[in-house]
């Protein structure tokens, strides 16, 4: 989720007003299955926006509608088939809810999925782009990383502009994404050790990325140099490693609005 910021502010430029959430949350559980709850949600006006730049596109083929965010499905029909496009062996879709209130839709969606690498695939239902790589390091404690992170993010983009010139983009952007808040929470089955996320438990870590934060950009770079990681002890555990697959590209001219 965390590599999709700087595709949600090319959506945020593209539908010129509205907002965005993203709340995802990934339990690991102690048998090595996997919990994932993804909540996602847009303002009326900027999906409507959306889909009339979508509607144009296509009968103009000479326009062209291209962003790299995430295809965020707000029809519960498409949503359900798509679970049962990426479901893996023994994925269960626990719940699933649409709903439209006060200006804002919404989705919903609990899954639970026999290990990471089904977890990975079942959380793009929702339009996500979620990878995990779970590791055992030499002292016996498991890594815990979200793939993607890290290189979507890049802490290198702003180095070459001045002080002035950084403080206007920031301006620039908080005044164009107005209303954006990303936040992932992940459990583990054993005590944190260590981990970049700047708020932790005993056994969770969470980021939470919010425009209106004084320190969102701090943050959103920290989380760019840094990526999402959590090492925790593997005490009393055995769990399978897995490492995430590379990313496929998309195809040039493929669009990203909302379906």
């Amino acid at each position: 989720m965390t590599r999709w910021l700087l595709a949600l502010a090319g959506l945020m430029a593209l539908a010129g007003a509205g907002c965005i959430k993203v709340d995802q949350e990934l339990t690991l559980n102690p048998d090595g299955s996997a919990d994932v709850k993804v909540h996602y949600a847009m303002t009326e006006q900027a999906f409507a926006q959306l889909e009339a730049m979508k509607q144009m596109a296509a009968k103009n083929p000479d326009v062209k509608v291209e962003t790299k965010g995430p295809d965020m499905i707000f029809d519960e029909a498409k949503l359900r088939a798509e679970f049962e496009k990426n479901k893996g062996e023994g994925d269960q879709l626990k719940s699933l809810k649409v709903e439209t209130k006060e200006g804002w839709k919404h989705v919903t969606i609990e899954v639970h999925s026999r290990d990471l690498a089904a977890a990975a695939k079942a959380a793009r239902t929702g339009g996500t782009d979620s990878g995990y790589a779970l590791t055992k390091n030499p002292d016996g404690n498991y890594v815990l990383e979200m793939t993607g992170s890290k290189s979507a993010l890049g802490g290198d983009k702003n180095e070459n502009l001045t002080a002035e010139q950084k403080a206007q983009q920031q301006a620039m952007m908080k005044a164009m994404m107005a209303g954006l808040r990303v936040a992932i929470k992940v459990n583990v089955p054993g005590d944190v050790i260590e981990t970049t996320a700047p708020e932790k438990d005993k056994r969770t870590a969470s980021w939470v990325l919010d425009i209106g934060d004084d320190k969102f950009f701090e943050k959103s770079e920290n989380l760019g140099k840094q990526g999402a990681k959590v090492i925790f002890s593997g005490k009393g555990l055995d769990l399978k490693e897995f490492k995430a697959e590379p990313k496929a590209e998309k195809a040039p001219g493929k669009t990203g609005e909302p379906n």
